[in-house]
């Protein structure tokens, strides 16, 4: 498989379409292997913080898979992350935009 064809499926595989399984396996996924396309950091971004708030509303063991994506979709953020601060070209667009939900989370939590 050609680089080009790995990039589709990244881009494919960030956009979590799908049953809540293939959204966990896309929470899994990105962090493993966004390493390899720097570029696209901005969109793996996005994509693990659509996962994170789609279930933000999930609590306690009723809906544990839903837990689960959750979680990690914000692990995954860290990945993403560190990927973004290596002097990718859309870098540092995917670390302003992972600040500013995290700041914007954490104050919905102050909140409560």
């Amino acid at each position: 498989m050609q680089i080009w064809d790995l990039e589709n499926v990244l881009i494919t595989v960030v956009s979590a379409a799908g049953d809540v399984a293939s959204q966990r396996l896309a929470a899994r996924l990105v962090p493993r292997f966004i390493a390899l396309f720097p570029d696209q950091v901005e969109v793996a971004a996005g994509a693990l913080i659509k996962l994170y708030e789609l279930y933000q509303e999930v609590e306690g063991f009723d809906k544990p898979l839903e837990e689960h994506t959750r979680r990690d979709a914000l692990h995954g953020l860290m990945a993403v992350m560190l990927a973004a601060s290596s002097g990718t070209p859309h870098g540092s667009q995917a670390v302003k935009l992972i600040l500013s939900v995290l700041f914007r989370w954490v104050a919905v939590l102050a909140a409560h």
